[in-house]
């Protein structure tokens, strides 16, 4: 007699089995795919100089040509910069909540001077942009400039109406200070370490969001050659910084 209960149990068993399948497989197929590095789409004339970008400092060195837009002209509409899609990494905890907050970024080198203004995440997990173009933004689910770990600032190159926040950023040389101004009124002075240009198929996640025992600082543009099929600039530039001081 006791064989039908048991056979029934079976039965149930292997219905919810095949119900968690079906639910995992649906999970997987919706689930957001975002690709890495900045994405713009913009319009504009053939790109003919080349940028140098080089490596040094406590990353691998090397360098890296790429043909870029050359410099604006009278009044030549320059490309169409659409919102960077960038892979950020996902936070392991929430926004940062304390009450000290980046308020601008310098690199008086190549004359860059920008408000900051707060970045999240989209719902599909790319990294929020500046609506305005002339400003750049602080990644909130990494520290706060200054702080120990990887602060992250990301800015836009250019668009129609004339150069973005980090038009320059490719030009800072190695050894140059970046100044982050913060809301106690500090400033948080890095020295930049390493310039880098990578594919935005190859963009470095690890390096630039993963955890470090020291304060640091990366700031991310687009750069490269402009791709007219995709519409988007082909690579990132990114310069890494360490902290040097705290000046009040």
């Amino acid at each position: 007699m006791a064989r039908g209960p048991l056979r029934m149990w079976a039965i149930v068993a292997s219905a919810v089995g095949v119900v968690l399948v079906v639910i995992a497989a649906l999970g997987i197929a919706f689930a957001p795919r975002d690709k890495p590095g900045i994405y713009l789409s913009n319009g504009g004339t053939t790109p003919t100089s080349s940028s140098i970008v080089t490596t040094t400092g406590g990353h691998r060195s090397s360098t890296t040509v790429h043909a870029r837009r050359p410099a604006h002209r009278g009044k030549k509409p320059m490309r169409r910069e659409k919102k960077p899609v960038r892979r950020a990494s996902r936070p392991a905890h929430r926004a940062v909540t304390v009450n000290l907050v980046p308020m601008s970024v310098r690199i008086p080198s190549v004359g860059v001077s920008s408000p900051l203004v707060p970045l999240g995440l989209n719902p599909d997990h790319t990294l929020q942009v500046p609506t305005d173009y002339s400003v750049a933004g602080w990644y909130i689910y990494r520290p706060v400039p200054g702080r120990r770990g990887p602060a992250v600032i990301a800015g836009h190159v250019d668009s129609v109406s004339g150069p973005g926040a980090f038009y320059r950023l490719k030009d800072v040389p190695i050894g140059a200070p970046i100044e982050v101004s913060r809301s106690d009124g500090s400033v948080a002075v890095f020295t930049v370490t390493a310039k880098e240009e990578h594919s935005k198929n190859a963009f470095p996640t690890n390096r630039v969001y993963g955890p470090t025992p020291e304060a640091v600082l990366r700031l991310i543009t687009c750069g490269g050659a402009f791709n007219y099929s995709t519409r988007h600039y082909e690579d990132n530039i990114i310069v890494f910084a360490k902290l040097l001081k705290i000046t009040r």
